[in-house]
């Protein structure tokens, strides 16, 4: 048996319990401001965008790049084994970044592994975009080119040499020694190539456990899970696959006087789907991530503003505690069997519980 104090660190992974949008990548940098985690970790593929917003206001919506380039220069990044690589978007955001006043190059790791998305990749998918919903990044056909043993790797890749590290053994090592590890999951449950969706869905599955084993890191040393949801869950436009009582932009304008309006993918710029909360599919989330009676799992409920408008930017629970939003809170509690830790108020703001 192991001995879970053999591995003193803490490791920490942020995952999405819908459709992906679930703002993950705010509770990500959160997380980094309130408690400094030594590597910050990324898997997946530059089909899901983190959006993070720096201490002067600037937005970037990250789809390779940990989330703690913007928010803490002290943190370590690392795109794991597990993960795809677009180059022209790795280098677009390192020199986004950069150019912002935030240093990405003398602190980035790549794992040799990590398979690198080419054009004929996003060719093979096109004709996907419109059947099951993809984004059309070229992630689902590098993967299956990886399974066919075809894909290029990032030691393939002449340019990547300089980042190139073990990041398996990095992260074993770091988390041995006692530091904390923060990791980004992409997507959302549902989204999981085998949580019901089928054939709408991703070609990975998206739970905390698969996060672990997409970085290398063992699961033995149970890890402090964020289970991420928004208040009215989305998926992308078209024929993305069901998500239950689905609403329309509009009558959520109405009833909330303009306050809320459309949103657009980060990634493909198209309008969202939006529909109302569905129990069933919020409890399944939970427990495929480790079930209420987990005291490592955490869950943040973000776009809480969505229920109260006046909530915008509130930075205090007790203006949640007594705002008209908090009888629908205690209710999808008492339905979930566990409380929320977090509660996304804005863009940038949170309330901590």
């Amino acid at each position: 048996m192991i001995d879970p104090d053999c591995y003193p660190g803490r490791i920490s992974v942020v995952v999405g319990g819908q459709y992906g949008s679930e703002a993950k990548g705010h509770v990500a940098a959160q997380i980094h401001a309130n408690s400094h985690h030594r590597l910050g970790v990324r898997i997946g593929g530059p089909n899901a965008g983190h959006t993070v917003i720096d201490d002067n206001g600037v937005r970037f919506p990250l789809r390779t790049i940990p989330v703690a380039a913007a928010v803490d220069h002290g943190t370590e990044l690392v795109i794991a084994a597990g993960s795809e690589l677009d180059l022209d978007v790795l280098w677009e955001e390192i020199a986004l970044l950069e150019k912002a006043g935030h240093p990405v190059r003398n602190r980035l790791m790549i794992d040799p592994q990590c398979t690198v998305i080419t054009n004929e990749h996003k060719r093979q998918e096109a004709d996907l975009v419109g059947k099951v919903g993809s984004t059309g990044k070229g992630i689902g056909a590098a993967r299956a080119a990886r399974m066919l043993r075809t894909a290029p790797v990032a030691k393939d890749i002449d340019a990547l040499e300089p980042f190139l590290i073990d990041t398996q053994q990095v992260l074993n090592q770091y988390h041995q020694n006692g530091h904390d590890i923060l990791i980004e999951g992409t997507q959302g449950y549902h989204l999981g190539l085998h949580a019901g969706h089928y054939p709408q869905s991703t070609t990975n599955n998206c739970r905390a456990i698969d996060c672990l084993s997409q970085a290398g890191l063992t699961p033995h040393r149970m890890p402090d899970t964020w289970l991420v949801f928004r208040t009215y869950p989305i998926r992308v436009a078209g024929n993305s696959g069901p998500m239950g009582d689905e609403i329309d932009w509009e009558q959520l304008s109405d009833a909330t006087d303009g306050y809320i309006q459309p949103e657009r993918t980060t990634v493909t710029n198209k309008v969202r789907r939006v529909a109302e909360w569905n129990p069933a599919a919020a409890r399944r989330a939970v427990d495929g991530n480790g079930g209420n009676r987990n005291q490592h799992l955490h869950l943040a409920l973000m776009f809480v503003d969505y229920f109260d408008p006046t909530l915008a930017g509130a930075t205090s629970l007790e203006q949640i505690e007594q705002s008209r939003a908090m009888p629908e809170i205690e209710a999808i509690e008492d339905d979930l069997g566990i409380g929320f830790t977090m509660f996304g108020t804005g863009p940038a703001t949170v309330v901590w519980r």
